[in-house]
């Protein structure tokens, strides 16, 4: 406290033992205080306790001053009307737990709490579902470790400037699980795997639901959800705002992430992975039921920024699914083994993809048709009866990128039809890495780059590497109006319908591109360019590109492929 102001002990019981210690640390701020305990652990204890309300008086330019004899003091404030002092046992320097502020707009929740309580520090409440019930504009809960076996409906709204913060008490991992039970439903089955007994089923219902706006969910593990993990997602309404970051959400029955018909949500730092496995061993073409690790089905900005996404029973990502949506990024993420494939660009426009590590290494759990399954693909099915929007496949950037190890590395599926619904408008390829696709199979069906649609409009695929040890470089079967292939580098001649002006045909002189492809230990490091590779200085036509994978500047004379070698 400031000199002159007071601190409140009791006068009554006062017990020293041995004490070495004095005071020593100037409080913050006056406290009238009916119960103060300070306890000094490991070499000495003092106790004040107070049958009324008493007051320490500090003369001006006094203080209280505390020490002990080990290296050092810990000062914790516990809640409003108390703090501990720790002095160690073991002589060492304690470390402080990081602690949020004590104020009125933070409410706590811990699995030793009751609903009944307020929601401090000192009395939580027990469940998340009442602590976003009480919230408001911002307000942050809390949520102190445990398992909560709870489905979490966050229906209030925050603001712009104020949002609804959910998200774990600092340095500790909430648990969120449904148990696969949760969330409850009609016995409306969104699909079931009748290979087992009993059948494993999914609903269509969310175990963490946003439907208000302005929300933010950080710090959680999301995991066994009958349905879906999180979705930003309210009937006849559209949240905008969300923010998901931080969290581990894995092992639902459905999609992991999803955002219907929401807007303005970003999608950061999560891993995301194991969902979807309602049917982890049997999943033929008509079982898909279009899930993924995440999706956006008729959502409009959308980013998905620094996650690691894999391992999910059906896209790692898809940013249209059978309704498309808008302004869609996907950045500097990872993807790896994703059953149905890592990247889907479908049915969407203004959609950016870049600086993302894609790669499929030889775990068989996540093959597709017995093979490795595919990279980064762009297509426009067409959607299901009922939800067709009129949304093509349009504007789509995909940058700076390193895919290495799938069946396909980068594809381009569609139909030889004509027809306008098929078409793919406005699409730059530019400045990616393309190393070793691979095949179960055998070589020739492996395919590093493949381009099966018929109709297109102002598509470029220019700047990039592609690297192939042995296999197909490139599948390009008939030369197709609307498709520029130029100024490419690849390690053996394309086909002729694929060469290009300014091509080279070298070795790309990779660091380390033939190393192997181990789930979770492959470093974009290993395809930076060596200082002899042709690609330095090579690349035309930059497009405003104007830095590379890891972040560095690219110059005039730009290298091709996704490092810009400094």
């Amino acid at each position: 406290m400031y000199p002159s102001e007071g601190f409140i002990v009791n006068k009554q019981s006062t017990r020293t033992q041995n004490n070495r210690s004095k005071i020593k640390q100037l409080l913050f701020k006056p406290f009238y205080i009916g119960l103060v305990v300070l306890v000094l652990l490991g070499v000495t204890a003092v106790t004040f306790t107070l049958d009324q309300t008493q007051k320490l008086h500090l003369e001006s330019g006094s203080a209280l001053e505390v020490t002990c004899n080990a290296q050092g003091l810990n000062i914790e404030i516990t809640s409003r009307n108390a703090l501990r002092l720790v002095c160690p046992s073991d002589g060492t320097v304690p470390t402080p737990t990081a602690r949020p502020p004590l104020a009125e707009d933070i409410i706590y929740v811990s699995t030793t709490g009751n609903d009944d309580w307020p929601g401090t520090l000192d009395q939580p409440l027990r469940t998340i579902q009442m602590g976003v019930d009480l919230a408001s504009a911002g307000k942050t809960v809390y949520v102190r470790e445990g398992t909560y076996y709870e489905q979490v409906i966050i229906s209030t709204s925050g603001t712009s400037t104020s949002p609804i913060t959910v998200s774990a008490y600092p340095g500790e991992t909430p648990i969120i699980d449904g148990q696969y039970d949760l969330p409850s439903h009609n016995g409306d089955w969104g699909g079931c795997n009748n290979t087992v007994s009993p059948p494993t089923c999914f609903n269509y219902e969310h175990l963490v639901s946003i439907e208000g706006d302005y929300i933010v969910l950080d710090g959680f593990e999301i995991r066994h959800s009958l349905g879906r993990g999180v979705a930003v997602y309210k009937y006849n309404g559209s949240p905008t705002g969300a923010i998901i970051k931080n969290n581990n959400v894995h092992s639902n029955r459905d999609v992991g992430i999803l955002m219907h018909e929401a807007k303005n949500v970003t999608i950061e730092n999560n891993d995301i992975s194991y969902n979807s496995n309602f049917a982890t061993h049997h999943r033929g073409a008509g079982e898909m039921n279009w899930s993924a690790g995440a999706v956006s089905v008729r959502s409009d900005n959308i980013v998905y920024r620094g996650n690691t996404i894999h391992n999910n029973w059906g896209e790692g990502v898809i940013t249209g699914n059978y309704a498309g949506s808008t302004n869609i990024t996907i950045e500097d993420n990872v993807f790896y083994d994703n059953y149905a494939l890592q990247i889907y660009v479908h049915r969407s426009h203004n959609v950016n993809v870049e600086r993302n590590l894609v790669y499929c290494t030889d775990d068989s759990r996540f093959f597709r048709g017995s093979d490795r399954t595919f990279g980064l693909v762009v297509a426009n099915e067409p959607p299901p009866e009922g939800f067709s929007d009129g949304l093509r496949t349009r504007d789509i950037d995909i940058l700076n990128n390193i895919v290495t190890g799938c069946r396909q590395n980068f594809a381009v599926w569609g139909s030889d039809s004509a027809a306008e619904d098929y078409r793919i408008i406005n699409m730059l390829v530019a400045h990616n890495t393309f190393v070793n696709a691979v095949s179960t199979s055998g070589p020739d069906q492996a395919e590093n780059v493949l381009w099966t649609n018929y109709n297109y409009e102002n598509v470029r695929f220019e700047n990039n590497i592609i690297y192939q040890q042995d296999g197909i470089p490139i599948n390009l079967l008939r030369d197709y109006p609307g498709l520029t292939l130029e100024n490419n580098l690849w390690s053996s001649p394309p086909v002729f319908t694929a060469a290009g002006s300014g091509d080279i045909v070298d070795d790309p002189q990779l660091v380390y591109p033939n190393a192997p492809i181990v789930p979770g230990q492959v470093d974009a490091a290993w395809y930076k360019l060596q200082s002899s590779s042709p690609a330095i200085g090579a690349a035309e036509k930059t497009n405003g590109i104007t830095n590379d994978f890891f972040g560095n500047s690219r110059g005039n004379n730009s290298d091709i492929g996704a490092h810009e070698r400094q």
